[in-house]
């Protein structure tokens, strides 16, 4: 199932990565009747502005920092980021390893590939706050106790 799973991510980016090029835009647009750009949410665009323009990438994160010196924001789909900016085999690697992380607990699991989810369609891998947030989230539901006992946030243990 983890496999499955990894392989299904790892496709949804794909696919993900080749709709949001400038030539499938067009092709989508004209065959669905669809506006790519509110679609999503100009992310497309902003595909469109930085491969036409003469940005070479240098490694993670090359990308943002060379738009917003010129477009004045980012790309904002962190796995088309790492696509672009590393290449396919990275990318693979970062949704395996991703998801190995938690395929111990079925909660964190599904956690995860919603965070995968949410990588591939947003932005968030340089957002320190946010990962605190996902940190504490796993260790909950990684220290969630078994054979039916509360969850308890304390620090002090209170005993019946």
């Amino acid at each position: 199932m983890f496999l499955f799973t990894v392989a299904i991510m790892f496709t949804v980016g794909i696919l993900y990565y080749f709709a949001v090029m400038p030539d499938s835009v067009s092709v989508i647009e004209k065959k669905f009747d669809i506006d790519m750009s509110k679609l999503t949410m100009t992310r497309s665009d902003r595909m469109r502005w930085l491969l036409s323009s003469h940005w070479i990438t240098y490694g993670f994160g090359s990308s943002t920092e060379f738009m917003y010196k010129f477009f004045d924001g980012a790309l904002e789909m962190d796995f088309v980021k790492i696509i672009l900016e590393l290449g396919f085999i990275p990318a693979f690697v970062f949704v395996y390893q991703y998801l190995f992380f938690s395929k111990k607990r079925i909660y964190t699991f599904l956690f995860m590939v919603f965070m995968v989810l949410n990588h591939i369609v947003s932005s968030g891998l340089t957002s320190t706050f946010s990962w605190s947030i996902y940190f504490i989230t796993i260790s909950c539901i990684s220290m969630y106790p078994i054979h039916g006992k509360r969850l308890s946030f304390s620090f002090l243990e209170v005993k019946r």
